[in-house]
Order: C-alpha cells, then sequence, then structure tokens
C-alpha cells in the first residue's frame, strides 16, 4: 500500500499548476502546451528531481505521458516537491517495493485535466490512478478557497 500522506507535509506542485500540497496553490506562469512533456514541465518547474527520478525509474512516465497527451481527459498531478521527499525518513523509499512506489507516484495523479478555477466547486473526492492491492481507490480532497486567487488545499 501507499504510505498514509506523510510526504505532503513541506511544500509540493504540481505539473501544471505550482502547489503546496497542504496549503494554498498558485498558478503557473504559462498555460500547459498543446503536447504536455512531463519530463520538461517537472524539471522547469521544479525542484521535482526525486518526484520525476522516481516516475523514470519505475516507467510511469510513458504512461503518463500517454494519458496527458493520447486522451480527451488529460492529466492532473500533483507533484511533491524535493523538500518535501527529504522530509521524509531516510529508509522510507528504499524500503518500498517497486510496486509500492507505483502506487505512490500515482496517488498523485488524478486521470482529468482540472485547472485551479475548477478546484474552487470540486466535487469531492477525487480518484487517483492509484488503486491499492486489494482493488481499492485512494482519493484526494480537493478545497478551494472560493477567492480570486484560485487558491486550493489539497488532502488524503
Amino acid at each position: 500500500g501507499i504510505m498514509g500522506g506523510s510526504h505532503c507535509n513541506e511544500n509540493g506542485g504540481i505539473v501544471v499548476l505550482a502547489a503546496e500540497l497542504t496549503s494554498t496553490l498558485t498558478p503557473a506562469p504559462a498555460p500547459a502546451p498543446v503536447f504536455a512533456n512531463l519530463t520538461a514541465l517537472l524539471s522547469l518547474a521544479g525542484p521535482f528531481k526525486t518526484f520525476l527520478s522516481l516516475l523514470e525509474a519505475s516507467n510511469l512516465l510513458t504512461v503518463l505521458q500517454a494519458q496527458a497527451n493520447n486522451t480527451q481527459q488529460g492529466i492532473t498531478i500533483f507533484a511533491p516537491s524535493d523538500t518535501a521527499f527529504s522530509s521524509l525518513p531516510k529508509k522510507l523509499l528504499a524500503n518500498l517495493t517497486a510496486d509500492e512506489k507505483k502506487e505512490l507516484l500515482l496517488a498523485h495523479c488524478i486521470s482529468q485535466f482540472y485547472t485551479l478555477t475548477d478546484f474552487q466547486d470540486f466535487n469531492n473526492p477525487a480518484n487517483t490512478m492509484a488503486t491499492g492491492s486489494n482493488g481499492g481507490k485512494y482519493n484526494l480532497n480537493i478545497t478551494g478557497d472560493g477567492g480570486a486567487a484560485g487558491a486550493v488545499t489539497v488532502s488524503s
């Protein structure tokens, strides 16, 4: 299974949105390109080096890239920052199996593209792309502040 959200305690982010997972999200400086290159987005919007390296090592980058570019739904990714990963106990990620790492990564992905405006009146919970070993879904709750800034709070 997924380790219970402790990785979300520091600054995190979204591929198309810059984010702080336990606080407020702010808009990215530019809209998502027609072809979303997730490696480039995570590299430029970061620091998301740890998240990106885990995606590459797990072979999920291809899956997420296809979801972003080859489907009508698109994708929203809540990418924890390197700071968020550094706050985890040193051996936590090392002790996860390959399947557990995939579930952890997929728990940060929603197989639908959403803007900050969409999150202002969001119908929770958001089903992530992660499914547990028992077939259950991992969900996120997203709450908009209703303000002009378009801030949202994400929790598991």
